[in-house]
This record gives structure tokens, sequence and C-alpha cells, in this order.
């Protein structure tokens, strides 16, 4: 809760007027940070924004470009979150969760499939 509350509080961010007098969000490293962190607590794009004064528009116009730094910082921490759900489902799994065990099924008929079209 803490750290949330420092993300909160932190400095206005860069914004900037582009040639079109579009206001454009330049993105600190603490602003990526941020973003990870926020986003492996499952914060939506919406108050993320909030969170860290940014335009709603101007994250999401961000978040449509794949090589953006906010785009990638972003899916870092769902990456980041995800590696951690998975690692207590599958120490469920070998603690013979039955649920437990038909996900890790799923995620791997899911891995099969991806890498080799099965």
């Amino acid at each position: 809760m803490e750290e949330e509350k420092a993300i909160i509080k932190q400095e206005a961010p860069e914004l900037i007027l582009n040639a079109d007098g579009e206001t454009v969000w330049i993105p600190s490293q603490q602003d990526l940070e941020n973003i990870r962190k926020l986003v492996t607590l499952r914060y939506t794009i919406s108050k993320i924004a909030i969170a860290l004064q940014i335009p709603e528009e101007e994250f999401r116009r961000q978040m449509a470009n794949p090589k953006s730094p906010v785009y990638i910082s972003y899916h870092e921490g769902k990456i980041e979150s995800e590696i951690e759900y998975r690692k207590k489902v599958y120490e469920l799994a070998k603690a013979g969760e039955q649920w437990a065990v038909i996900q890790i099924e799923k995620w791997e008929r899911d891995q099969r499939k991806e890498e080799y079209g099965l």
C-alpha cells in the first residue's frame, strides 16, 4: 500500500505540445517502472493514467504502439504478474489440487499449440 501511495505522489509527468498542438507525454524511467508495478497489481489502463497524472488518451495512444517503452513496460508488468501466479498454481498442482492440475494441463496444450500448431 505504501508503494502505491508513493507512485501516486510522484512528480508531474512531462507533457509537451507537438507541432500539431497535441499534448504528448514523454515518459521518464520512473513512469515506466511505475506502470510496470501498477500492472502487476492489476490496475486498469484508465486507473494507471489517473495515478500517473497522464491524459488517458495519450496513455492509450502510446499503448497502441508495440515498440513504445510504455507498451513494453505495461506488458512486462503483466508477464511478471503472470509468472508469480503460475508459480503458485504449479505449487498447488504439485500438492494435488485438481483444479491446478487441470490449469497446468491447459497451459501445456496452449504452449504446444503455439509452438507446433497442434
